[in-house]
């Protein structure tokens, strides 16, 4: 612990600065054992503060949380501003004479008063200091370049870990950012999922399938076809769990009050091309075209017409129909403003010249070739 500013007022420095004396007033005990040449200075410390000095160290290191303080460090807030110079911190020397002063001291002045105590309050005692036991010039700056070496190192240290915990806040507040956005995230997809659960709970239990007309054996033909065509398709939704047992729904069969077999496929049906129909089937999707023409029944038409009603060619043969027969003859606008419709007259006129060039060539019969001798002549053979 350093001599600062609470050093000095634990100790009442102020009150005792100007008793306290250095000089070169040697004591005749040390003249007496020869070894005067080695003192430098006397110090001359009043008993009444050298009784408190046992208690002000303990009260020191209170404060400044457990460290312990010197008797040493004590002396030199005295000696310091007398004369400038400093006792070594590790003197162990001046360190046990003081302690063992200062319990002699106090326990000098347990019970005493009156004047026997006003006359131990004027009493000093006489500290001898050696050469070697003082801090030189050269110790106190280099101890303060090490002291300031030491500062630098701790402000570059500070300075490192106020970019690190700069660094650290920055990084903190984006994972705060992210926990938050995660958060809100979270909370969605709770309501989301008590959404769907609730959604989930509720399947089958409020589903509308009940027949509210006639029975199937009292209704006509096409009745059936589009009250077998929605049980169909109730069927599939209320069998919808057998999903959930690795089941996919193939046939359902269902025998009506006269014992009609009505027999559902869910297999899924693969797609014939019109090329590939019989000729029957062909003469039956070209007559259903004729009719959607004469009628001007669109494609969309047809296609809702094949959904409720059974036994009708789907509408993709109805389309490869009609591109068949498209390519037959060429057909385009006509040009201007009027709406119609012409045969290309280029399209037409390089048909017509191919047939009569296959015509001819199947009419015509090829040129012999010259036979020798007779002048290289040619005789045709037809």
């Amino acid at each position: 612990m350093s001599d600062g500013i609470d050093l000095r007022e634990i100790i009442s420095w102020k009150k005792f600065k100007d008793r306290v004396r250095v000089d070169t007033n040697h004591c005749l005990t040390h003249a007496n054992k020869q070894c005067v040449s080695e003192i430098v200075l006397t110090v001359h410390l009043p008993y009444e503060s050298l009784r408190k000095w046992g208690d002000v160290r303990k009260k020191a290191s209170l404060l400044h949380s457990g460290t312990s303080c010197s008797y040493i460090q004590m002396l030199n807030t005295f000696v310091y501003a007398n004369c400038g110079y400093r006792v070594k911190q590790n003197c162990q020397r001046v360190e046990k004479r003081l302690e063992k002063a200062c319990s002699e001291i106090k326990r000098k002045f347990v019970g005493k008063s009156g004047a026997v105590y006003r006359t131990l309050s004027q009493q000093d005692l006489h500290l001898a200091l050696k050469f070697n036991e003082l801090m030189t010039v050269g110790e106190v700056e280099s101890a303060l370049a090490t002291e300031k070496e030491r500062c630098e190192s701790i402000k570059k240290t500070n300075q490192e870990l106020n970019q690190s915990l700069s660094e650290a806040a920055v990084v903190n507040q984006a994972k705060t950012e992210e926990l938050s956005k995660a958060q809100r995230e979270v909370e969605e997809l709770a309501c989301e999922n008590k959404c769907l659960k609730d959604y989930v709970e509720k399947l089958g239990q409020n589903l509308n399938f009940e027949n509210g007309g006639k029975v199937i054996s009292e209704v006509s033909e096409r009745q059936q076809q589009r009250k077998l065509s929605e049980l169909k398709t109730h069927t599939e939704k209320a069998l919808w769990f057998s999903k959930t047992f690795g089941l996919d729904i193939q046939d359902v069969s269902f025998v009506d009050e006269k014992g009609t077999q009505h027999a559902f496929s869910y297999k899924p049906k693969e797609k014939q091309a019109y090329k590939e129909l019989s000729e029957e089937d062909k003469q039956k999707v070209k007559n259903i075209l004729f009719i959607l023409d004469k009628f001007c029944i669109g494609d969309a038409a047809y296609h809702e017409l094949t959904m409720l009603c059974e036994g009708l060619p789907r509408s993709y043969l109805i389309k490869q129909c009609k591109d068949d027969i498209n390519k037959l003859s060429h057909i385009v606008r006509t040009p201007g403003t009027a709406q119609g419709a012409q045969l290309d007259f280029q399209t037409e006129l390089e048909s017509v010249v191919q047939d009569m060039v296959s015509l001819c060539t199947s009419q015509c019969k090829p040129l012999r070739h010259p036979q020798p001798g007779r002048g290289g002549d040619f005789d045709l053979e037809g």
